[in-house]
């Protein structure tokens, strides 16, 4: 959460809890509360003075109350939680898969969307097979707000962008609604019921790019500092070479067509590797000839280099090293593996 954020929440804690203390959201607790069985452990990612807390402690539940604000959590305690974390919703202090369903209500949209997947990522691995409720707004912009201490912004989703969000990031929507906001009737909220998913193989793309000199073209990620070939999952609707070209497009800054299908890929990473929750994947390589465009980093990328094949880094993404081995050998048939 930015700073910003925290500190308006803080100053403004108990003015905050007058607002909003007999809103309840039985639709939205009762929905998620009837998947778990009693005394279940929820974290509350975000829960502010603890209104939505309290509500599932006596329902029978015991509840981690987390918010980064101090003074939300002065309120919370004096609605008689105990279980009190003061933190960030995108480094938990929770242990793995010991928390059986996350409740977040008004939280996730100070994230900002480039930072979900990591967001999503963290809550998926304090979660067992469990449950996640979701609120965010809905709109096609951002909204800004300003405050005493600095400008902050709320993130709004379209609703087929948030679901499809949380499927890539291993949740299934199993229930999905929209409501106005009890106070702000111009407000719509989109409220999602999600179960963790089993990690199952996903569908990816790469781009092999060569240039005059017969080098190839790698990335190096800024998740974790690792090189590869560009390319990644597909979007919804897109084809296997329209991701490649997307996804080369998106990392690099370059524009290309397809020549022809290298080969593909299905076996599980090797050495059980795995990259962003994933541990096996469908992936198709396309070789792919620069039509356009200028080579440049993105928020995915933190170096970019054509490399011979004698002088390739080392710290290759173990599954990639295949498919530029496959690139370099001059093959023109297409591998299937």
């Amino acid at each position: 959460m930015d700073s910003s954020v925290q500190r308006h929440y803080d100053s403004n804690a108990r003015q905050y809890c007058g607002e909003w203390e007999h809103v309840v959201l039985e639709r939205e607790l009762e929905t998620f509360t009837s998947k778990l069985l009693s005394g279940a452990v929820i974290l509350d990612a975000g829960c502010g003075p603890g209104r939505d807390a309290a509500w599932m402690t006596r329902a029978g539940f015991r509840v981690i109350a987390l918010d980064a604000a101090p003074g939300m959590l002065e309120q919370a305690q004096q609605r008689g939680l105990t279980e009190l974390v003061c933190g960030d919703l995108a480094r938990l202090p929770v242990g793995d898969h010991c928390i059986d369903g996350i409740w977040s209500c008004g939280s996730f949209h100070y994230t900002a969307k480039q930072e979900t997947p990591a967001l999503l990522a963290e809550w998926r691995r304090v979660l067992r097979e469990g449950w996640l409720f979701l609120t965010v707004k809905r709109g096609e912009t951002p909204l800004e707000f300003s405050s005493a201490h600095g400008t902050f912004v709320q993130h709004r989703y379209h609703p087929a962008e948030i679901q499809l969000l949380l499927e890539r990031n291993e949740f299934k929507v199993l229930d999905y609604w929209e409501s106005p906001s009890a106070r702000r009737p111009d407000t719509i909220w989109i409220s999602l019921l999600c179960r963790a998913m089993v990690v199952t193989p996903k569908s990816a793309a790469n781009a092999v790019v060569f240039d005059d000199d017969r080098r190839i073209l790698l990335t190096r990620r800024s998740d974790n500092l690792l090189w590869c070939l560009p390319g990644g999952h597909l979007d919804y609707g897109e084809t296997l070479s329209q991701a490649a070209l997307r996804e080369l497009r998106e990392e690099t800054g370059l524009i290309a067509e397809i020549v022809r299908l290298l080969g593909v890929y299905s076996a599980p990473f090797p050495g059980n590797f795995t990259l962003n929750g994933v541990r096996q994947a469908v992936v198709a390589s396309f070789i792919c000839r620069i039509t356009g465009g200028k080579l440049r980093l993105s928020h995915e990328t933190v170096d970019i280099r054509f490399f011979r094949q004698d002088e390739l880094p080392l710290d290759i993404v173990p599954h990639h090293i295949k498919r530029i081995g496959d690139a370099f050998s001059g093959r023109t048939d297409a591998r299937f593996d």
